[in-house]
């Protein structure tokens, strides 16, 4: 049995974690660009609309952005899987992980 020194686990902790942030970014439904105008253009609605609970100014930004509606039903997928339920938390929750992930290296 090999015994594994703190900088061996910390390398190996490491690594885990890009793995882990490359699988996520693999998962985003769109290119980067795409999301960064698809999350500035729900912000813009929702300066002037208060969230309703559902995804209609998430939609309208989708429309607006001329997504199909297989684009469309794909970004709503992984904004649910990622603490999306609703507008609201599609710009806190969703943007925050895709953030996270987008910056990290």
């Amino acid at each position: 049995m090999t015994s594994s020194t703190p900088t061996d686990k910390k390398a190996r902790l490491k690594e885990w974690r890009l793995q882990q942030r490359a699988l996520a970014r693999s998962n985003f439904p769109l290119a980067d660009d795409r999301l960064q105008h698809f999350f500035h253009r729900l912000d813009q609605i929702l300066e002037t609309a208060s969230c309703t609970h559902s995804l209609t100014h998430a939609a309208a930004a989708t429309a607006d952005m001329g997504l199909t509606e297989d684009e469309s039903e794909a970004l709503f997928d992984w904004c649910e899987e990622n603490g999306g339920y609703c507008d609201c938390e599609i710009a806190a929750n969703t943007r925050q992980h895709w953030e996270q992930v987008r910056s990290s290296t």
